[in-house]
């Protein structure tokens, strides 16, 4: 699927996604920096039920919300090179459990991913005339 969207209208994708991605907690986002990957989940955790700050891990790694007794990982792997690092920054422990986790620049991990994830692309969208506007795969 294929939708081009603009910020203001991050709230109505948010909910179309968790319709699609259904039982599937495990979501990858790919696509360059400040594609709005960050600004994605934002929104998903806010409509999982937390109001905890949401922030880029790129620097940390990992950040760990909650949403009433529901834990919710959101990662970066941005900066880990192999995953050996991925293993010492804890992110399969993230991967174990039923929480929802939110993996930017997930590569590194695709080949040892159990295949139930759901994967999305986030870009610049084709010249349309309307600034500011994305597109996104999955």
């Amino acid at each position: 699927m294929r939708v081009l969207f603009t910020e203001s209208e991050v709230p109505e994708l948010a909910t179309r996604l968790l319709k699609e991605a259904g039982s599937r907690k495990v979501w990858l986002l790919e696509g360059d920096p400040g594609s709005g990957k960050t600004t994605l989940v934002r929104e998903l955790v806010r409509q999982l039920g937390s109001s905890d700050l949401v922030q880029s891990p790129t620097f940390s790694i990992l950040h760990e919300y909650h949403a009433g007794e529901q834990i919710i990982y959101h990662l970066d792997l941005y900066r880990i090179n192999s995953l050996e690092e991925a293993f010492e920054a804890g992110v399969m422990e993230c991967l174990r459990g039923t929480a929802y986790t939110f993996i930017e620049w997930p590569g590194l991990l695709l080949p040892v991913l159990e295949p139930d994830f759901f994967r999305i692309k986030l870009g610049a969208a084709p010249p349309t005339g309307q600034n500011n506007q994305r597109e996104i795969l999955w």
